[in-house]
């Protein structure tokens, strides 16, 4: 269960609304009212199939450890990191005077540009209390950015090896069935000559192409699943067994044994027979 400090108009700010319920009054905010707002995951979990309006809990970490009094129901929002295995984990919300702290923060929701009333915040924080300093002054986006940079990096850089192996793999798939239905070309001379027809001559080579690519798909895909419980703890909102992946990568493959049988093939039918049985 994860909690957090706020205080008047968040909901406001972060332009969220009631499910049900209230939300605090500046009384209960500036004074000792042990009363708290609890995400839906919260009254779901806690109380399922019921009102959780008027229900009490409390938290063991907090100062006198009083029983808070749900007073209204948010939206699930994320308050976790990408990692966390919850995106939305049961949350509750108190008025900050519960939570021991050494830094807050202020949360301005602007019409125009954000950077236009950092002075105008900075002169309200200095007239409350000018021994308070207001530093790492950021907008949402760059709040945004500095969370997910790494994030960002890391998932493009496997992107990028992905698609490198991806790359090597059709190379190597194209070229060695590629080169394998080249050496058949005395073959299928020899049978365009007692008069084949070249879908005749291509299909047994395509279907063989497809018994061998489908066999290695099928390698790849078992040895694939054997590694999911390696990667898994690499990727964030994607399973290591998503099934459009393991689709995708499956069915690209075999296009390119198709096509790397199919060109060869058919190319090697239209040779005059008598130009294609003089081939070493």
């Amino acid at each position: 269960m994860h909690y957090a400090g706020v205080a008047g108009h968040w909901l406001e700010t972060f332009d969220l609304r009631l499910l049900a319920g209230r939300t605090f009054v500046d009384g209960e905010l500036q004074g000792e009212s042990p009363v708290a707002l609890v995400n839906r995951k919260l009254a779901e979990d806690f109380w399922p199939g019921e009102s959780p309006l008027g229900r009490r809990f409390r938290l063991e970490d907090v100062d006198g450890n009083p029983w808070f009094s749900v007073i209204g129901v948010v939206p699930d929002i994320r308050t976790v990191k990408l990692d966390e295995p919850l995106a939305t984990p049961p949350t509750a919300y108190l008025p900050h005077r519960f939570i021991s702290t050494r830094n807050y923060g202020i949360i301005v929701r602007t019409k125009g540009a954000p950077e236009s009333v950092t002075a105008e915040v900075r002169r309200a924080v200095m007239d409350v209390d000018g021994r308070l300093a207001l530093f790492d002054v950021w907008s949402m986006e760059q709040v945004h950015w500095l969370s997910f940079w790494m994030y960002g990096l890391w998932g493009t850089l496997f992107g990028a090896f992905g698609a490198i192996a991806l790359l090597l793999a059709a190379v190597g798939v194209y070229s060695v069935t590629y080169y394998t239905v080249a050496q058949r070309t005395r073959e299928i001379g020899l049978r365009v000559a007692l008069g084949a027809q070249r879908s005749q001559v291509a299909r047994p080579l395509l279907q063989h192409a497809g018994v061998l690519a489908g066999a290695g798909i099928a390698i790849g895909l078992v040895g694939a699943l054997a590694l999911t419980p390696v990667v898994g703890s690499l990727l964030i909102g994607v399973s290591s067994t998503d099934p459009a992946s393991f689709v995708l990568v499956a069915s690209a493959l075999a296009a390119i044994a198709l096509a790397a049988t199919w060109i060869p093939a058919w190319r090697a039918s239209a040779v005059d027979p008598t130009v294609a049985l003089r081939r070493e």
